[in-house]
């Protein structure tokens, strides 16, 4: 008889573990990719001439109304920079609901004590109104 209680137990917990692992690894993905798009970032001047070609190729710089320059300067560079930063953060969107520094960042799993106390309030509430009703 023990056994189905220790099967539920390990559903429970198990559930629980795979969604904190979710939210962990939503923030590692997170992390990496803003780390990728950093160091991509950080060697523009080392590939320029490439992906000056591929955004072209691409149609991003039509789309844009922009054009790059065939040497490097600061502005195409920042350019560049803003459409990695900008991908980067496209990339980023999916996992967004599931990140727990993003979550925190929301406050949505924070309540002040006069939110928890209205909260309380309305669960009682509600709770005399059932057993009013249940009575009559």
């Amino acid at each position: 008889m023990d056994e189905p209680m220790i099967v539920a137990l390990l559903v429970i917990v198990s559930i629980y573990v795979f969604f904190l692992l979710i939210r962990l690894f939503a923030d590692i993905y997170i992390a990496g990719v803003a780390l990728v798009c950093a160091v991509i970032a950080y060697n523009i001047p080392a590939f320029y001439p490439e992906a000056s070609s591929l955004l072209q190729d691409v149609g991003i710089l039509k789309v844009l109304h922009l054009s790059l320059p065939e040497q490097p300067d600061t502005t195409a560079i920042y350019t560049i920079a803003g459409l990695i930063a900008f991908f980067g953060v496209l990339v980023c969107l999916p996992m967004l609901p599931f990140s727990a520094t993003y979550r925190w960042m929301l406050g949505v799993e924070r309540l002040s004590r006069k939110e928890e106390a209205k909260i309380r309030y309305w669960i009682q509430e509600e709770i005399e109104r059932t057993m009013q009703d249940e009575e009559e």
